[in-house]
């Protein structure tokens, strides 16, 4: 006895289009110099930055990236940069261990001072943001 088989599944496409934007590069700093990473290799002393969209107009959410040593980031998105607007830049340092900020909050997504612009007309290509010092920011 044959029996037959039927495919199911969800359909639509596996891989879907990433839509273009703006790959955003920077560097952050403290008094001058990259903030203190004792054992990046294992993820001491890690710094996240997110960006988070202030009118989320697209339904884009937030996006985030690490440090290097050097204090340099660069946000991909979903692959092709994020989208134009208004951000706040929110930045945690775990120098101590896990779920402790260095920082102590001062630039956690609800108390940052630090928004940027991405603009529209730089879609396809990449925005420098230079340097952010942290110190023009503090409280």
């Amino acid at each position: 006895m044959v029996l037959p088989v039927f495919g199911v599944g969800c359909g639509g496409n596996a891989n879907p289009e990433v839509p273009e934007g703006v790959i955003v590069t920077g560097r952050i700093l403290q008094s001058g110099e990259p903030l203190k990473m004792d054992r990046p290799e294992v993820a001491l002393g890690r710094v996240e930055v997110q960006f988070h969209p202030v009118n989320d107009t697209n339904d884009t959410g937030m996006e985030a990236t690490e440090l290097d040593t050097e204090g340099n980031f660069q946000l991909l998105g979903p692959g092709k940069g994020i989208a134009p607007g208004l951000y706040k830049i929110a930045i945690f340092h775990d120098q101590t261990g896990y779920g402790k900020d260095a920082l102590e909050g001062e630039f956690s997504q609800e108390e940052t001072p630090i928004e940027v612009t991405i603009p529209e007309d730089e879609v396809g290509g990449s925005h420098d943001l230079g340097d952010i010092e942290l110190e023009n920011y503090a409280s």
